[in-house]
Parts: structure tokens; sequence; C-alpha cells
């Protein structure tokens, strides 16, 4: 299955210990499928931008690491496809 995964809900694995982001526990489900290989991940072409516009406002200390590490090997997934495959946050991946 292929997983188009927007900011919203990428960013929920980085602040899914808040009690106030809503459905956190679903977007670690979608990010531990992934992870398992059941689904593939792809992204919209803006999804970096608006990652790291909310990571820089709220974790400013962290957001240039965890971007790089969300960014990983990205590739487009064809030619203006609009969406491209992104590796897993090594932070958050599901054991």
């Amino acid at each position: 299955m292929i997983a188009v995964v927007d900011a919203g809900v990428a960013l929920k694995w980085f602040f899914d210990e808040r009690t106030d982001e809503p459905h956190a526990d679903r977007a670690v489900a979608v990010l531990r499928d992934i992870g398992a290989g059941q689904s593939r991940m792809v992204q919209p072409s803006h999804f970096l931008a608006e990652v790291a516009a909310v990571l820089s406002r709220k974790e400013p200390g962290t957001a240039r690491e965890n971007l790089f590490e969300m960014n990983g090997p990205a590739r487009a997934a064809g030619p203006g496809s609009g969406v491209a495959p992104v590796s897993i946050p090594r932070t958050r991946q599901a054991s």
C-alpha cells in the first residue's frame, strides 16, 4: 500500500507525547506500517517546507536534525509526479 502522508500527520510523529495532539496514535500506527514494510510512504513536493516551518517554530533546538533525518535519501517517484518517497525518522521508528 502507498501512504501519501502530509505534514500534519508526520508532525504528529514528533509531538506524539503531547496530550493535546489529536489522533497522534493513528499517525504513529501509519509510521509503524511504513517501518514494517506494509506501506510505502510518498510525500507531496512541499512536504519538507511545511514540516520545517512548524518544527523550526515549535522545536527550534532539534528542527534541523529532525529534518535531515526525515529527508534521508528522498528521490523523485517519477518525472513530474509531484510526490517523492521519504525515509522514516530514525528517532521515531517503531521497534
